[in-house]
Formats: C-alpha cells, sequence, structure tokens
C-alpha cells in the first residue's frame, strides 16, 4: 500500500492535518483554556508579555499567531492593555469559534451595547499559516504572541519560517515575541524526557490530577531530533474530550531558528511561576510537585526580541 504523500502541498500533508485536526476541534478547544494547569499557562504568559504592554502606554498593536477560539486576544483588548489585536489561526472553524465566542463573551462583560462594540472593533480574526502568510500590513505590531505556536513545526525549517513572519510583522527594532512552547530539551536528552514523561509524569494507567496526558508516540523521522506527541484532555468523569498532535523539537532547533528567522534580540526561556492550588489526596500533591519540580510543567515561556540586524 502506497504512504500518503506528506509534501507540503499534498492535502495529506502535516499543515493540512494541523488544520484538519482543528476543523474537527472547534469551539470545543475553548475547554483546554478551563484546565488548571492552563491558568499557570495565562499567568505566566501574561508576566511575560506585561513589561512590554506596559512601555506602549496602551498604544501596543498585537499580532496573535495560533489564537485559536481567541481567548488570548480577548485578554489582550479587554484587561491586559493592548489597544488592538489582529488573531490568526490555521483552521478556518477555530477562526469562526473565535468570532462567535468573542461576539458573544464581549457582550455578557461589557456595561453596555457600545462598549462591547468598542473592544470588539479592537479585535479582527483571520486565516493563516504562521508559516508561509509573510507580512500582514506596513504598520507591523509592537509584539507578536504565540501561545502554542513554535510546536506545530515538524522541523527547524519550518520553526524558522515561523520566526521569519514574526521578524516580518514586528514594526520595530524593540518589538518582542512571546511565545508558550514545549520545555527547553536538549537534543541528546530529549528521548529520555520523553520516556520520562510517558512512564512517570503521564503513564497510561492513571489519569493525573491536571486532567490532560501527554504522550510522546513516536521520534520524527528527519535529522532534527524531535518527537511526535498526543495530547488528551478529560473531562469530569474522565471521558476523552479532547486529543490533537503536536510535536517537541529540540531546545537548540528553537533557538537556531529564531536567529535564521530574523530575531537578533535577547532570547529567553522563562521558568513556570506555579499557581494552582492542589486539591485531593497526599498522591495529587506528589504528583502535581512532579508536574511543577520534576518537569516544571509541560511549557516554558520563550522570549525574544527582535533587535538590530547587526547583531
Amino acid at each position: 500500500m502506497a504512504l500518503p504523500d506528506e509534501s507540503e502541498n499534498s492535502p495529506t500533508s502535516p499543515r493540512d492535518q494541523s488544520q484538519l485536526q482543528y476543523d474537527k476541534i472547534g469551539s470545543s478547544y475553548s475547554q483546554v483554556k478551563q484546565l488548571p494547569t492552563s491558568q499557570v499557562e495565562i499567568f505566566n504568559l501574561h508576566a511575560a508579555i506585561a513589561p512590554c504592554l506596559a512601555s506602549r502606554n496602551g498604544t501596543a498593536r498585537v499580532l496573535d499567531l495560533a489564537c485559536g477560539t481567541g481567548h488570548y486576544s480577548r485578554n489582550l483588548v479587554s484587561s491586559w492593555g493592548a489597544a488592538s489585536v489582529v488573531g490568526v489561526d490555521i483552521s478556518p472553524a477555530m477562526v469562526k469559534s473565535a468570532k462567535d465566542i468573542t461576539s458573544t463573551k464581549l457582550g455578557s462583560q461589557c456595561q453596555s451595547l457600545s462598549e462591547s462594540e468598542s473592544l470588539g472593533h479592537k479585535i479582527q480574526f483571520m486565516v493563516g499559516d504562521a508559516i508561509s502568510m509573510g507580512k500582514l500590513d506596513d504598520r507591523g505590531f509592537d509584539l507578536a504572541v504565540g501561545a502554542w505556536l513554535l510546536n506545530y513545526s515538524r522541523t527547524e525549517d519550518e520553526l524558522v519560517k515561523m520566526f521569519g513572519t514574526i521578524c516580518s510583522n514586528l514594526s520595530t527594532e524593540d518589538g518582542i515575541f512571546a511565545g508558550i512552547a514545549p520545555p527547553p530539551v536538549p537534543k541528546d536528552h530529549l528521548a529520555a524526557a520523553a520516556e520520562y514523561v510517558n512512564k512517570v509524569v503521564c503513564p497510561k494507567t492513571s489519569q493525573p490530577p491536571w486532567r490532560f496526558s501527554v504522550r510522546y508516540i513516536e521520534p520524527l523521522n528527519n535529522d532534527d531530533g524531535g518527537w511526535k506527541i498526543e495530547f488528551m484532555m478529560f473531562g469530569d468523569e474522565g471521558k476523552e474530550t479532547v486529543k490533537f498532535v503536536t510535536y517537541h523539537l529540540p531546545m537548540e532547533a528553537y533557538e537556531r531558528a529564531a536567529r535564521k528567522g530574523g530575531m537578533y534580540g535577547q532570547l529567553v526561556w522563562r521558568d513556570v511561576t506555579r499557581t494552582v492550588a492542589v486539591d485531593g489526596d497526599d498522591e495529587d500533591a506528589k504528583l502535581w510537585d512532579r508536574y511543577f519540580e520534576d518537569i516544571g510543567g509541560h511549557f516554558r515561556g520563550l522570549v525574544v526580541g527582535k533587535g538590530a540586524a547587526n547583531l
């Protein structure tokens, strides 16, 4: 039997598969932001971008890449101080959900129709692929956000293209990219880290108290040394509610790609600040300790400045 063609232009290419899996998930993805660990993610991303937003004094224009159902786009204009946001996602279904949810949420949160309309005009959602979309307009953006963007790159070359898009859309040298990404693990240690997560942190035999599971499925069939990952979210009764595939590349790939893509400013992997209170028995508490202390959670913040081209 012939294997499916995974070239970039094939209907079954990894980029098309990424779009299709989220077209199927649609608005259900908003449940992910209700997870206990998502509260940690939200807190840490806000901490990473707060200085940039504050320095713009309410004038920051923000590009939200891989915006999903628009959670961060809404937070950015409603409570984090951005002047405007353009949210971009590869999935048309996600973009439709982002528009629908934003209209509903702003309508319920605002004191008046005029306030809701004012905030609504600050957010625009569009379909696009961060690998290939290029520069959106001549104005550019002060800040680019990518919460779970970089983990959809299967290769370092795709990462370079993503950072190229980010760089071309930042309007000034002091613009920054702030993302949520897989933990920075050196290439030589990634296989051991995958084994540890599968056997100790998220074993198949139990459901962790953080209500999701990360499984390292297999090494990617290329020279970059990454892994294919499956993410599963569980509801209150332990039933699987959301599942999707993503990727974890070595730390060196993210760092090299940022420079190759034109981001020459300071690059910082931010440690995760714990914000979750532990509920449950002592065994749950030990698992939460392991989640934060042994692996530092399933993500890190990555902040990269655009910088000057001659650096």
